[in-house]
């Protein structure tokens, strides 16, 4: 397995951004069904498709921030300066 080159700013990566809010989504998706049956009501519906629709975007805004290119990522772009010309004489 071969890692990518950004592999050490991983924490800048957009789409491991949306991965771990995705999880996080997911994990609150999974808590919620494993709650008591009596407690499932008290939890507005509102809620409920909030957060469904959280998980969604987040797992598709990971799936495409994967594919799209970072510009802040990039390796800056280094300036050749010429030093003055020690030739000429004043």
């Amino acid at each position: 397995m071969k890692l990518i080159p950004q592999a050490s700013q991983w924490h800048r990566l957009w789409s491991i951004r949306f991965a771990i809010a995705s999880s996080i989504t997911g994990a609150v998706t999974t808590a919620y069904a494993a709650l008591p049956a009596d407690w499932l009501p008290a939890i507005p519906n509102g809620v409920k498709l909030a957060l469904a629709g959280a998980t969604v975007l987040t797992s598709v805004s990971a799936a495409v921030a994967r594919v799209v290119q970072q510009q802040s990522l990039q390796a800056p772009a280094q300036t050749v300066t010429t030093p003055p010309n020690q030739d000429s004489k004043p």
